[in-house]
């Protein structure tokens, strides 16, 4: 077995080189991440076996196949798509009473002819509408050992998920297609040893990349070793106002969870030394799209784990180019199903493709669908754009939250660097300016000088609380 997936991770590595013009490149790895469920096995290893060299040659092979498809024709992921949404409803139809009548009832009957198209016609599954089933209804049972994930509760009740080890080891050739070679190439050492370091609400037992990951602290940072960091984006901009001296060993941050501003991402880079990209990520979905660095705000999606759609949430059409909510299809959750699954989030899919060459489609993420502040005369007025419009004197505050409790009142809570010297009047006056001159309309605006924002989402510290139902 050992041999043959050399043998086979020879030849990957090989038409790497010549992608362009090898077909049989594309085609080989192709069909190494359609059937690659085939390639892990269907038990959880154990820590020994993660760090073994089958484990190392099976993450490898994947990651080649992956990469020779990141630059491959659109076709190619269609034909990908296509062959894994199939396999997935052959399984949901004979293995979940459940999922087949939800197939059927949309006159899918026979998995062998679904196309991308056909997946269109299928209802919209929102995640409260899951929380309203009986759970049992939703999971399949399998044969290999089962992860259980369950959400941060950011946007309600927590949300348990189930996943099948060997899918949610596909996972980790997923992220690692992010980080580019020049910065920190990826091979059988460095999967030998653990390079990421998590930061501010990742625990390594609970990660897709456990066996690669270790939890930030003062020893490892003073190490000569360079390592690839993981953690939310608020956690970067807290630790880089500390303003700590010293060199970082990071050759690469990846900024999760929370939005991260253009300006943000430039001032982390200089206090790091170190380039910092976008992902876009949920505990319920895993690993959705990643920046190139090529582009300000763009992701690539992995489309090869996830179909994504961009809709117009009141008439359910497709929209290309302009706003809409993120609806999604995970095509290697065979354990618990998520079909054109709303995400809550909103984003906006570009029929451009991006300059750096890689075809994956594009995306630009823009925010939750709650996160807009609603004025009186009803016009929403996204939070990202408020953020935008106080981003000099955020950056003067150790954090700022803005909550609506009311149509005609927000509440601005600001944390300073340092509590016993609150900010002068002069600063709150302007701060209260540059509100008002973004709302345009006449709302309450009461500002709270505090040790701490008053709303927190696990480890995740929001900068806008929009209004309660009933308000």
């Amino acid at each position: 077995m050992i041999s043959g997936i050399l043998s086979v991770q020879n030849t990957m590595i090989f038409d790497l080189k010549n992608r362009s013009q090898n077909k049989f490149a594309r085609k080989l790895a192709s069909s190494i991440i359609i059937n690659q469920r085939g390639i892990y096995t269907r038990r959880n290893p154990s820590d020994n076996e993660r760090l073994g060299l089958v484990h190392r040659l099976r993450t490898l092979l994947v990651l080649r196949a992956l990469e020779i498809s990141s630059t491959s024709p659109v076709s190619l992921h269609v034909q990908i798509q296509e062959s894994r949404l199939r396999q997935l409803f052959a399984h949901m139809l004979t293995q979940s009473l459940y999922w087949k009548e939800y197939l059927t009832k949309s006159g899918i009957k026979d998995p062998r002819s679904v196309t991308l198209k056909a997946l269109s016609s299928l209802p919209l599954v929102s995640k409260d509408e899951l929380r309203a089933l009986n759970p049992q209804d939703l999971y399949i049972e399998g044969t290999g050992d089962v992860i259980h994930r369950t959400t941060t509760g950011t946007s309600g009740e927590p949300f348990p998920t189930q996943w099948d080890a060997q899918d949610f080891q596909q996972w980790t050739p997923n992220y690692l297609r992010a980080i580019p070679k020049d910065i920190f190439p990826i091979g059988f050492d460095a999967l030998r040893r653990r390079f990421f370091v998590l930061l501010a609400g990742f625990n390594p037992t609970d990660w897709p990349l456990g066996h690669l990951a270790q939890i930030w602290d003062r020893k490892l940072i003073s190490s000569p070793h360079s390592h690839v960091v993981h953690g939310n984006s608020s956690g970067f901009e807290e630790f880089a106002a500390q303003n700590r001296p010293g060199k970082f060993p990071f050759a690469m941050l990846f900024a999760a969870s929370e939005r991260l501003d253009n300006t943000g991402r430039k001032k982390l880079e200089k206090y790091f030394n170190a380039p910092v990209r976008r992902c876009y990520a949920m505990r319920d979905c895993g690993w959705i799209a990643w920046g190139c660095g090529h582009e300000d705000d763009t992701l690539h999606i992995n489309a090869e784990r996830i179909i994504l759609e961009i809709i117009d949430s009141e008439t359910g059409k497709p929209v290309i180019d302009s706003p809409g909510e993120i609806v999604i299809t995970i095509l290697d959750s065979w354990r618990m199903p998520r079909i054109r699954y709303r995400t809550g989030d909103i984003g906006i899919l570009q029929s451009a493709p991006c300059p750096c060459r890689i075809t994956l489609p594009v995306i630009k993420f823009v925010g939750r669908a709650s996160e807009f502040l609603i004025l009186p005369s009803g016009k929403k007025i996204p939070a990202l754009q408020i953020q935008g419009a106080i981003w000099d004197i955020i950056m003067t505050a150790r954090r700022i939250q803005i909550k609506q409790p009311t149509l005609e009142k927000i509440q601005v809570y600001l944390v300073p660097k340092s509590y016993l010297t609150p900010p002068d009047q002069i600063l709150l006056a302007r701060l209260e300016k540059q509100l008002q001159k973004v709302l345009r309309e006449k709302i309450s605006i009461e500002i709270h000088i505090t040790s701490e924002v008053p709303e927190r989402k696990g480890d995740k510290r929001p900068f806008f609380v929009p209004m309660r139902h009933g308000n």
